[in-house]
């Protein structure tokens, strides 16, 4: 470091970090005095979901986290249970493996949820589990084009939804 660049105040303690405890593969001997390591990468996601139920957000329902097994039943919790918000949104607060994992929600059955990349776009889990996502009128249950992707504002927290679509 040269004489007049400044020096970086400390970073300040964290309490948790999102990303998981990094995993090193050593090579088991030195080569010519040297060691070497490897860094196993692995493609990381988010656990978000949004409940709803005809397009409304259900607040205040019990969620929890889980790995799957591979019959699809619910392993060992990941984080503590946690309660959906005013938008219908559970998050897991730390990222993990990309792939899939069972969602326990307060009075459903459990269901697999996939990773998402970002916790912007949740992954949708329309109430109550294994109905059809198509109504009478052929809407579909989720699509909303003026949103399309969308999460609604957090004043939006009102029951029934005026918009329209089925």
């Amino acid at each position: 470091m040269a004489d007049d660049e400044p020096e970086l105040p400390p970073l300040p303690p964290r309490d948790a970090s999102p990303y998981p405890l990094a995993h090193a593969a050593r090579v088991p001997a030195p080569a010519k005095s040297k060691l070497s390591a490897v860094l196993v990468a692995r493609p990381m996601g988010c656990l978000v979901v949004r409940v709803t139920f005809h397009k409304s957000a259900c607040v205040g329902l019990k969620v929890k986290f889980s790995k799957a097994g591979d019959d699809g039943k619910p392993g060992d919790a990941l984080g503590d249970e946690t309660k959906t918000d005013g938008r219908g949104l559970a998050t897991l607060p730390f990222m993990v493996p990309a792939g899939l994992y069972a969602c326990e929600i307060q009075g459903q059955l459990p269901t697999l949820v996939s990773t998402v990349p970002s916790s912007d776009k949740p992954y949708p889990v329309i109430t109550p589990i294994d109905r059809p996502y198509y109504d009478l009128g052929e809407a579909h249950e989720w699509h909303e084009p003026e949103l399309d992707g969308e999460l609604p504002e957090p004043d939006e927290d009102a029951p029934g939804d005026e918009a329209g679509g089925g």
